[in-house]
């Protein structure tokens, strides 16, 4: 039993001041005496002003009764007296309402809407099973749970809070809703007087109610062991569904013509389901592939396409099921990037082998400059008059970009420029020469390779132009079989074209986390951008790329040797079932367990109760009779009688007071 508005002590302080005045009311009568005279004459003809004594004995108990407990119930309705059962504190309440993209699957057959939907009518219900007066505060369990709507007692306010809520693209992060939920439930613990969850009567229960469908990092920090309350209340745990997780497409090393497609297919359901994967390029119709995939576990699918043009690659599964969202992704191809490298050389056939290893690079051979615009020239022992830039192999002393100061007999490389891309991964001092140009750098040139001779590769980059020189022969045969002779080449191909050598993928998955590895060590090195979102946060750790991508879009990171195209398209769906641990409340409490006698008002029934006990006093004591006029002597007033004026025979008869027996009630 409660008093909401008043406490015990501002009751008692008004109740006994109010019942000692009504007490004292009650001892307090004016009573009517009639007297016996002589004679009226000397009497005025009007009513006689009564004497008043005090008495010491209570008038009309049974009244006083009435107005004593008419007083009461009238102090315990302004003070709202509440029925609870053991406790006299209002508990606060938390529910974890899930909106992971779990929740826009279809509820099933017969019931119409979606998840969220049935969600939403169970906290309802969890709502009325609730005292009125018990405090709850509703948290949005997705990716990034947040406060939707603090400790409220308006239910209207909290129903349409629960409305405003939408389904997600990201998976749930349980986890780190059940912190938030510990978090705020201390606090008002805390306020309570209490500072402990298990200890404090102000902490009632965390609900969540959703799938129970998480990532295998989240279902590893899921911690409940603290929790007095935990309820799970499950929804759409019927629904079947078998979905892409993730598409991802690659260029053949070996050919980039030549794409290798790999489809992931995740079966979320508890039996084996056959399906059908289907591929289209450009809304043509490629092929398909079938495969049985296990109960909640996923199948991999290859698929390869051949093609050098740009055009949008689906992949689909033929088979319908309870969650339509991610049957279907789609990834943007870009069309092939060569680069035209033209070389001026009559050793054609020495420099086909060291070309072929390079599939973006088509070769040119012509003996002088033709009409097509190549994006690198290569000078093989020879140097026109005027070039814009280029590679020069062994150049004449007198035509040479970079002057030639003597030519040296066999020299050993002794020293690489390991900070110049070209010299990028170059560690070999045992590098023997048959012979070299040793060349005589100018201000700003970069001396890559140096023996103890002198320079023998230098590079320079002025107004936008780049030229290199060598100042040997990577044909020769002692220094073709090297490894050092085509990293040093691969080298400086990409350092005249940086995007010529860079893999490209492409990859669809989900907005959310997305965390993958990178061939960078510094975050100068990583580019990542995204049409969607002006600004988005990433960060580099240990070689591994995080960033975050709320809202599905197009996500581009750009390394070193690699550039990735993620298509964030597909939504996540926690491929992991959390299994609440024993002991855990579930479904949605009876109302008549958890709400009995709380959240019923009884101030309008107690003001009637007293509206009743003061009806009751004034029909049975209210009524007040006409006072008596004190009875004269027989006859007229004016009348002369001598034997009362004591005359013969006169007798005085002994004066006294007596009390008639229709004494008419005093006033209180």
């Amino acid at each position: 039993m409660e008093l909401l508005s008043l406490t015990l002590a501002e009751l008692l302080a008004f109740a006994v001041p109010i019942s000692a005045a009504v007490v004292a009311l009650y001892f307090y009568d004016r009573s009517r005496r009639r007297r016996v005279v002589s004679t009226l004459r000397f009497w005025p003809r009007r009513p006689v002003y009564l004497m008043t004594t005090r008495r010491r004995r209570l008038q009309q108990p049974w009244s006083l009764l009435l107005q004593l407990l008419a007083a009461l119930l009238l102090l315990l309705a302004i003070a709202d007296l509440r029925f609870s059962g053991s406790s006299s504190t209002s508990r606060h309440h938390v529910v974890i309402l899930e909106t992971s993209a779990w929740m826009s699957a279809a509820a099933g057959e017969g019931q119409g809407g979606t998840l969220l939907d049935r969600a939403r009518d169970r906290a309802s219900a969890f709502l009325d099973a609730l005292p009125a007066d018990d405090p709850v505060l509703l948290i949005q369990g997705d990716a990034n749970p947040m406060v939707v709507q603090g400790f409220t007692t308006n239910r209207t306010a909290f129903r349409e809070s629960l409305d405003s809520l939408q389904p997600s693209w990201t998976a749930a992060n349980l986890a780190d809703a059940v912190e938030l939920a510990k978090s705020v439930l201390r606090l008002a613990a805390a306020s309570n007087g209490a500072g402990g969850l298990e200890t404090s009567n102000a902490v009632g229960e965390i609900v969540y109610i959703g799938g129970g469908r998480v990532s295998p990092e989240v279902l590893g920090r899921v911690d409940t062991s603290d929790l007095p309350f935990l309820r799970y209340i499950a929804v759409g745990e019927e629904v079947d569904d078998v979905g892409l997780t993730r598409v991802s497409a690659h260029r053949e090393p070996a050919d980039p013509r030549r794409w290798r497609v790999v489809a992931e297919v995740h079966n979320h359901g508890n039996r084996p389901r056959p399906v059908r994967l289907e591929f289209e390029f450009e809304q043509q119709r490629l092929g398909y592939k079938a495969v049985m995939v296990p109960a909640e576990q996923a199948q991999e699918v290859v698929f390869h396409l051949g093609t050098e043009r740009a055009g949008v690659l689906s992949a689909r599964l033929a088979e319908e099921d309870g969650f339509a969202g991610n049957n279907r992704a789609a990834l943007d191809l870009p069309s092939i990037r060569t680069r035209v490298v033209r070389f001026a050389s009559p050793r054609e056939p020495l420099w086909r082998p060291l070309l072929s290893a390079t599939p973006a690079v088509e070769a040119v051979f012509a003996a002088s400059r033709g009409t097509i615009e190549p994006d690198l020239e290569v000078f093989d022992r020879t140097a026109p008059d005027s070039v814009p830039g280029g590679l020069f192999i062994e150049p004449p002393r007198a035509a040479s970009p970079i002057a030639v100061s003597r030519s040296v007999g066999p020299t050993r490389i002794t020293q690489w420029a390991s900070h110049h891309p070209i010299a990028a991964g170059l560690r070999t001092q045992d590098l023997l020469l048959p012979r070299a140009l040793v060349f005589a750098p100018e201000p700003g040139d970069v001396v890559v390779a140096e023996t103890q001779d002198g320079p023998v590769v230098v590079a320079r980059e002025r107004e936008g132009r780049k030229t290199v020189a060598y100042g040997f022969d990577p044909l020769e045969t002692r220094l073709a079989n090297r490894l050092v002779t085509p990293l040093l080449f691969a080298n400086t191909l990409r350092w005249f074209s940086p995007d010529l050598f860079i893999s490209r993928q492409v990859l669809a998955g989900s907005p959310g986390l997305v965390e993958t590895p990178v061939d960078a060590e510094d975050e100068s090195e990583v580019a990542v951008r995204s049409a969607e979102l002006s600004s988005l946060p990433w960060s580099l750790k240990d070689g591994r790329l995080r960033f975050f991508m709320p809202t599905p879009g197009n996500v581009e990171v750009t390394t070193p040797f690699r550039e990735t195209g993620w298509s964030l398209t597909l939504p996540e769906l926690g491929t992991s079932r959390w299994d609440p641990p024993e002991g855990t409340l579930r479904g949605v409490p009876p109302p008549s367990a958890a709400a009995a006698g709380w959240g019923f008002p009884l101030w309008p029934w107690l003001a009637l109760l007293a509206a009743a006990c003061w009806l009751i006093d004034w029909t049975c004591y209210g009524r007040v009779s006409a006072p008596r006029s004190v009875a004269g002597v027989s006859g007229s007033a004016g009348r002369f009688n001598p034997s009362i004026l004591g005359g013969p025979g006169f007798t005085q008869p002994p004066v006294r007071d007596y009390e008639p027996a229709g004494q008419s009630r005093g006033a209180r």
